[in-house]
C-alpha cells in the first residue's frame, strides 16, 4: 500500500473518532476498522502516527469519519503547525513559542503562523480551519519574497540595542518600514540614548 510519509494524521484521527458515536455507542478503533477493512492494529499505528496512510485510504478514513477529506487533511496540517511553533499543555490549548524562540527557527512559516495566530478568532478555528491555513499559507508566500531578517514588534530592544542597518529588510507591527522611516528611528534612537543630552 502506497503511503504519504509527510502527513501525520493521528491527532486528527483520534480527535474526531472520539468526537464520533453510533447508535449512541462510541466509535471505537475496532469499529473503525472494520469500516475501512483493515486490522485493528493499523488503525492504532495511525493514531500513534507509526503509520501513514495511503491516499486511497485517506479517502476511506475521511468517508468514515463523515468529513470530507479537505477537512481531515487540514486538521492534519494544523497539528503539524502547532507541533512545531507551540508550547504543549496539558489542557490541549496552543501557545506560541516565545519571540526569542519563533527568531531563532527563522522561517517564512514560522513567522506566518506566529501572524496569522496573533489575529486569528480561534473560537470559531473548527469552523475556519481552511480560513486559517490558507493565511498562513498566503504570508508564508509573502515572507518568502523578501531578503530577510525578520524583526517583530515584541523584538525592539534587539533594534534599540543593535541600531538599524537599512540595508535589511526591517518589519515593525508586520509591515516593511521605509527608508525614511528608518532614519527617524535611527535618530530617535540616538536621540533618546545619548548621555550628553540627558537620555532617557
Amino acid at each position: 500500500m502506497e503511503e504519504n510519509s509527510n502527513l501525520k494524521v493521528g491527532f486528527a484521527l483520534k480527535r474526531i473518532r472520539q468526537m464520533k458515536s453510533i447508535e449512541g455507542k462510541k466509535y471505537t478503533q475496532a469499529m473503525m476498522a472494520k469500516d475501512l477493512g483493515v486490522g485493528q492494529s493499523y488503525i492504532g499505528g495511525l493514531e500513534n502516527n507509526t503509520r501513514t496512510p495511503s491516499f486511497k485510504t485517506l479517502i476511506k478514513i475521511a468517508d468514515a469519519l463523515g468529513i470530507g477529506l479537505r477537512n481531515l487533511i487540514d486538521l492534519c496540517e494544523y497539528q503539524r503547525l502547532t507541533e512545531l511553533y507551540c508550547q504543549p499543555s496539558k489542557d490541549g490549548t496552543h501557545n506560541l513559542l516565545s519571540p526569542e524562540k519563533l527568531s531563532n527557527i527563522g522561517t517564512p512559516e514560522a513567522f506566518a503562523f506566529r501572524d496569522v495566530s496573533k489575529s486569528f478568532d480561534y473560537e470559531n478555528l473548527n469552523f475556519k480551519l481552511g480560513e486559517f491555513l490558507d493565511n498562513v499559507d498566503v504570508k508564508k508566500k509573502i515572507y518568502e519574497g523578501e531578503s530577510i531578517p525578520y524583526i517583530d514588534s515584541t523584538n525592539l530592544s534587539d533594534i534599540i540595542s543593535k541600531g538599524i542597518n537599512k540595508q535589511k529588510n526591517i518589519f515593525f507591527n508586520n509591515q516593511k518600514l521605509t527608508d525614511g522611516q528608518i532614519l527617524g528611528l535611527n535618530q530617535y534612537l540616538e536621540a533618546i540614548t545619548n548621555q550628553n543630552n540627558g537620555g532617557v
